[in-house]
C-alpha cells in the first residue's frame, strides 16, 4: 500500500509541475510585468554511476522532475537555480541490502533512493534562433527516502529509512544542451553530469518547457 500511495504521488507530482508551468505561463501573458516564481520546467531520466563499485550494483534507468528559475536570458550567460527531484535505481543479482556485516544476502535486488537536489549553475549561450549553451554549477542534494527489496527463500523483504542512510550530499555539475524556440516561449533539452563528493555520479537526460515572455 505505501509503495502504491508513493507512486500515486510520483505521478501527481509530475503532473501538477507541468500543470503549474501552463498556469503560469497563462498568468504571465496576462500580466506582462509580473515575474512568475519559476519559468523552467523538465521531465528526466537518469542513471546513476558507483565509482569503485564493491556491492556490484547494476545501474539502471530512473526518473526526475524538475523546476528552475532563470535569470539574464537576453546575455550570453545566464544564472540558473532550482529544485529538482530523483529517483535512482541500483539491482544486483545476489548480495547484501547493506554494508552492515550482520546483513542477510538475497537475491534480485532492487535499490531506489528518492532525494532532493538543488543546484545552482552558470548557464554559457551561443548561436541567436537555436541556442546552444553549457552549465557549470554547484548542488546539494537531501536524500529524503532510500528503499532495498529482495528475495530470500521465495519471500520479499524490505528495508526502507526515511530520511536515507546519508542524508545530505555536494558536489559539481556539468552539463550541454539546445535552447528551442517555440512561439514566445521555448523547448529545451539538456544532458548534465553530477559528480558527488561520495564517489558516486549521476547522467541525466532532460526535457523541458521554458517560459521567456
Amino acid at each position: 500500500m505505501k509503495m502504491l500511495n508513493r507512486t500515486f504521488f510520483l505521478i501527481s507530482f509530475l503532473v501538477a509541475l507541468f500543470a503549474f508551468g501552463m498556469k503560469i505561463n497563462v498568468f504571465c501573458q496576462k500580466d506582462k510585468e509580473a515575474a512568475p516564481p519559476f519559468n523552467e520546467f523538465t521531465a528526466s531520466i537518469n542513471r546513476a554511476i558507483i565509482y569503485n563499485n564493491a556491492g556490484n550494483y547494476e545501474e539502471k534507468i530512473g526518473f526526475g522532475a524538475d523546476v528552475y528559475r532563470f535569470w539574464f536570458e537576453p546575455k550570453w550567460i545566464n544564472l540558473i537555480a532550482g529544485v529538482s527531484y530523483n529517483n535512482y535505481l541500483l539491482f544486483n543479482k545476489y548480495g547484501k541490502f547493506s554494508s552492515d556485516p550482520s546483513a542477510e544476502y538475497l537475491s534480485d535486488i532492487r535499490y531506489r533512493l528518492h532525494n532532493l537536489s538543488f543546484p545552482v549553475a552558470a548557464r554559457f549561450n551561443i548561436g541567436k534562433s537555436v541556442k546552444f549553451f553549457t552549465e557549470l554549477g554547484i548542488f546539494l542534494n537531501y536524500n529524503h527516502y532510500e528503499s532495498t527489496k529482495g528475495t530470500k527463500d521465495s519471500k520479499l523483504v524490505k528495508h526502507t529509512s526515511a530520511p536515507a542512510e546519508f542524508l545530505f550530499d555536494t558536489g559539481g555539475t556539468a552539463g550541454i544542451g539546445l535552447k528551442i524556440p517555440l512561439k514566445k516561449n521555448g523547448l529545451m533539452v539538456k544532458v548534465y553530469y553530477h559528480q558527488s563528493i561520495w564517489k558516486t555520479g549521476v547522467v541525466n537526460l532532460s526535457f523541458g518547457y521554458r517560459i521567456i515572455k
